[in-house]
């Protein structure tokens, strides 16, 4: 392997670990805060007496507003760090095979629309939103 080769494999080896950590900060973010959501719904069953006299409304609000402006955010930024960390791992394997190889130009950022619900396709995100889902609706059928 040529210096300016070898170079170009160990830039690509970097990008590519550099978003495969950013995604793996995200993640252990999401499942803190996540967590966060979980512990003040299980605390609100134990401790409120009557849920009945907190609105069901704010709690559909909370739950919408967790899966779109949480869940969904999460999940499109996850994404795009794992499609770029496996991008530049297929280049630095290119590079490694092939010593005139060119890299390819980086793919452009997809940006999807509001009302997309794609993200309802990966198991993670289902999981955290059955969870909240099923500890609101206990939150307001458990009554102390």
């Amino acid at each position: 392997m040529i210096d300016e080769q070898k170079d170009l494999f160990d830039a690509c080896i970097k990008q590519a670990e550099y978003f495969h950590n950013h995604f793996d900060q995200r993640r252990q973010y999401e499942w803190k805060i996540t967590l966060a959501v979980w512990t003040l719904f299980v605390g609100g069953i134990a401790f409120v007496h009557h849920p009945l006299s907190v609105s069901p409304w704010l709690a559909g609000v909370l739950l919408v507003g967790y899966t779109l402006l949480w869940l969904k955010r999460v999940w499109e930024a996850n994404n795009t760090d794992k499609e770029l960390s496996m991008y530049y791992q297929r280049q630095a394997d290119c590079v490694m095979r092939d010593a005139l190889y060119q890299i390819e130009p980086r793919p452009p950022y997809k940006q999807r629309p509001f009302y997309n619900l794609s993200f309802f396709t990966d198991w993670s995100v289902i999981f955290q939103f059955m969870a909240t889902l099923i500890l609101a609706i206990l939150f307001y059928k458990i009554q102390r």
